[in-house]
């Protein structure tokens, strides 16, 4: 199975990285793993310098790594960053058309979790989506690539905010909630109340109450209903939406909003804080354990 094309650019090494995947199935989650073979221990460790040391030397003399990502798109995203500065392609505006693995690894992504171009939450892999830019932001984060942080929060910012001029949701929307809600990295982080804002404040423009994978994902997501209707709160119930949210979240409440007040948005949040959102050593450690699933296995 041949890899991306852009590594053609770069000298191989005697490396290679596996990739776990998780694939949400209909029924329960599948595991499904892709390697990256012949790659460059210095180029890689350029960008990163965490991964300097995380390889462990097989029998053979090869270095091997195991790292656990989302999907497929980014695992090459990754390794697209790494090898480039840039986890998107920005030649063909499209990482997929560059990929050889990756177009096999999302297929097949596909197939065992049950998605298809019919039932998938407004294409969650396309390259240019939320999804994506949310969990190259907590690779950032989890291997200390400040910069690869930086990349993907404007990214982010800059996905949801072009949305707005269009009559339907950011590609990944409902993908990026769950990442976002089942990961201990951006619990408190404030991509996370950018995405209740800009649910609450789209809601009606983009239709949110009639998108069958948004109130799945709100029936799965109990604090992010909490979340949803907190926003609504702090502004007394005068955002535009608030009942429709409210009814969403809880059909059998009655929401008596206030008359005579213009509706309000939710306010925005700073997707950029001043301060640093790197966690304590301890904490940190931890959270390598499980990116290195499997490394210490490997030999």
């Amino acid at each position: 199975m041949p890899g991306p094309r852009f590594l053609n650019n770069f000298p191989a090494g005697n490396a290679t990285i596996v990739f776990n995947i998780t694939a949400p199935s209909k029924h329960d989650q599948q595991s499904i793993t892709f390697p990256f073979h012949n790659l460059n221990q210095d180029i890689l460790s350029q960008r990163c310098p965490l991964l300097a040391g995380a390889f462990e030397e097989e029998k053979s003399g090869n270095a091997r790594l195991e790292l656990s990502t989302e999907s497929p798109l980014a695992a090459e995203g990754l390794l697209r960053y790494l090898y480039t500065g840039d986890y998107l392609n920005n030649v063909e505006d499209a990482a997929v058309a560059d990929t050889g693995l990756c177009a096999d690894a999302t297929e097949t992504y596909v197939e065992i979790s049950g998605l298809s171009d019919e039932d998938d939450d407004e294409d969650a892999d396309f390259p240019d989506s939320l999804s994506l830019h949310v969990e190259m932001c907590r690779l950032g984060f989890i291997l200390d690539i400040n910069a690869l942080q930086k990349m993907a929060r404007w990214r982010f910012s800059g996905t949801l905010e072009e949305s707005c001029s269009h009559p339907h949701p950011p590609p990944g929307l409902c993908e990026a909630i769950r990442l976002v809600y089942s990961s201990s990295v951006l619990q408190d982080d404030a991509i996370k109340d950018t995405l209740v804002s800009y649910c609450v404040d789209r809601y009606l423009q983009h239709h949110l109450g009639d998108n069958e994978f948004f109130k799945d994902v709100v029936f799965k997501l109990p604090r992010f209903a909490s979340d949803l209707r907190l926003c609504c709160r702090k502004q007394d119930f005068k955002v535009e939406a608030a009942a429709d949210i409210i009814r969403l979240i809880s059909p059998d409440d009655v929401v008596t909003l206030p008359e005579n007040d213009p509706p309000k948005e939710c306010p925005a949040v700073d997707p950029f804080p001043r301060m640093s959102i790197r966690g304590a050593p301890g904490r940190q450690q931890g959270l390598l354990s499980r990116l290195f699933s499997g490394a210490a296995q490997s030999s």
